[in-house]
């Protein structure tokens, strides 16, 4: 294609409102309809506004405050010449990537309470939510099936290791979503549940006969194409039994042939972040793009250089890498989902400052997370009936944490000590430990300190908030806490467990004389595992994984 053509392609008109999908693309030059695949990572606002010039079709947003992210939303759609989607990755709420909102529970916290509602009413709070600060495209659900208990990177993110279970709060997880405003996208094709790597670090492999996932993997995104779903992310990883060592992103196989042609999917397919090193690994940036998108990916996500990717997306347009047809065909699906959500008829997309602060602090909203965290709490053991504690016994809690330090998403384990302490404030001793590396123990007199405390105690209660981060760490024990919790086992003291993140800790604590799941570790889910420890509420969640004992 020569650049005569393409200056000659169409005349740079203002869509309106009125403009169907199909005439906004005939007015759309080459280099806007390039733009609009793109969703790029919002890392400041200088940046994001430089690359409005590109016309991209939307912004991720990452950890920022909820005013900050207001205005900057707002401006950028204000000054884009098409409406932009801002997309984000609230698995569990506005709060963890944005300060001041609510935090929910991870879907699998969700699944525990055993009823579906919970999934759709907490979906649609946190789509008000997102809209109130702008966001109008979430990447949820999950609809990987965990049947790897050792996955490092889904874990809770997964409803269940069950494929019913994980169609059934997907699906209503979606309705949630979709009805308080957002555009949903299921999560990851054709399913990372049977995996051992993190593909921010590394490409997993699946390693399952394509029979193994058809029927159980893929099963959940058929249901939700069935119940409506309208876009659908594609994971990185291989399926040896489908397409070889190829990443499921780079795979026609895998997206026109399995997703496209026999799940009859027509809505937008979005690749994972293209950042992530299971792909940066193998493919330089000038192969990549036109590779995903050619594979059937309409929307490409987060590519590290946003200038680099698109001019590689443009070039093979030009040289005939990529075909003008297939372009089209994505921007068309693209437009169109954003018709479908109204975002070409919003004239004033942003929400007045006072429904923003309304609804970010909505009590209904905090009130959800408290009930919906109850609800959840799963007691897996309980031997001589040490649960509920007594106020009268002496106890000490200790709260220990993967998550590195000041990483701004997880919130303050402490909680959880300070509201056992306002139950029994004369009978309560609250430690937290930092430890996700072990140099961070290779303090003087820990395991001292410990002990002595621990022999102190009348009971013994430990918090464990560990969970999945992507790319720095998986929610294992590491060896140090391994040795603090034999060190508790010694001391012949009643020891309760409360797992503030991966069930599959149950395995290593195994010689606990009481064992709470409790799946999450905002302040919801802190108050009420401390409300349950002390016989306040009772257990009446459903473990929805196959932990061993």
């Amino acid at each position: 294609m020569s650049n005569s053509q393409e200056n000659a392609m169409t005349e740079n008109t203002m869509p309106t409102s009125a403009s169907p999908p199909q005439e906004i693309l005939q007015s759309m030059t080459l280099r806007e309809k390039v733009g609009q695949v793109f969703v790029f990572t919002l890392r400041n606002i200088v940046q994001a506004e430089r690359l409005l010039e590109l016309s991209p079709g939307g912004f991720i947003r990452l950890y920022s405050d909820a005013l900050t992210s207001w205005r900057q939303h707002g401006l950028l759609q204000r000054k884009s010449k098409f409406p932009l989607f801002i997309a984000a990755d609230f698995e569990r709420g506005v709060a963890p990537v944005i300060s001041a909102a609510t935090e929910f529970l991870p879907p699998m916290g969700l699944a525990a309470c055993g009823d579906s509602r919970w999934a759709y009413d907490v979906g649609y709070a946190i789509a008000r939510e997102a809209r109130a600060i702008g966001v109008n495209w979430n990447f949820m659900p999950t609809l990987d099936v965990n049947t790897e208990p050792k996955n490092p990177i889904i874990n809770t993110r997964s409803f269940s290791d069950n494929r019913e279970v994980v169609s059934r709060f997907g699906i209503a997880f979606m309705k949630g979503l979709e009805d308080g405003g957002c555009v949903s996208c299921a999560k990851h094709f054709p399913g990372h549940g049977a995996t051992s790597m993190d593909s921010h670090v590394d490409l997993p492999v699946v390693s399952l006969s394509f029979e193994e996932i058809r029927s159980t993997h893929v099963f959940p995104f058929e249901q939700v194409i069935d119940a409506g779903c309208r876009a659908i992310m594609i994971g990185h990883l291989s399926c040896p039994s489908i397409d070889g060592d190829v990443p499921a992103t780079c795979s026609s196989t895998i997206v026109r042939e399995l997703l496209r042609r026999e799940l009859k999917f027509d809505g937008v397919v979005v690749s994972d972040a293209l950042d992530m090193g299971a792909l940066t690994r193998r493919y330089p940036m000038k192969d990549l793009i036109p590779t995903v998108f050619n594979a059937g990916c309409d929307v490409l996500l987060m590519p590290s250089d946003p200038y680099a990717a698109y001019e590689a997306l443009h070039d093979a347009v030009m040289c005939g890498k990529v075909s003008l047809e297939r372009l089209n065909e994505a921007v068309i699906r693209i437009l169109r989902l954003k018709a479908a959500s109204r975002l070409f008829e919003e004239e004033q997309p942003q929400t007045s400052h006072d429904v923003l602060v309304q609804t970010l602090y909505s009590s209904s909203h905090r009130e959800l997370a408290l009930q919906a965290a109850r609800e959840s709490l799963t007691l897996i053991k309980n031997d001589t009936n040490v649960l509920p504690l007594s106020v009268d016994q002496k106890i000490t809690v200790f709260s220990f944490t993967n998550a590195p330090e000041g990483l701004f998403e997880y919130l303050d384990p402490k909680f959880f000590g300070d509201a056992c302490f306002q139950f029994s404030p004369h009978r309560v001793r609250a430690l937290h430990f930092g430890c996700a590396y072990e140099e961070r123990y290779d303090r003087p007199n820990l395991f001292d300190t410990i002990s002595h405390l621990a022999y102190e105690a009348g009971v013994i209660v430990v918090g464990f908030f560990h969970r999945i981060i992507p790319g720095k760490s998986s929610a294992n024990l590491s060896p140090t806490e391994k040795d603090i919790m034999q060190l508790l086992f010694r001391t012949g003291k009643p020891v309760v467990f409360v797992l503030f993140g991966s069930p599959y800790l149950v395995e290593d604590v195994k010689e606990a004389s009481a064992i709470i799941c409790a799946y999450g570790g905002g302040w919801a889910v802190q108050v009420a595992a401390a409300e349950a420890v002390i016989g306040k509420i009772g257990f009446r969640g459903q473990l929805p994984v196959r932990c061993t004992l």
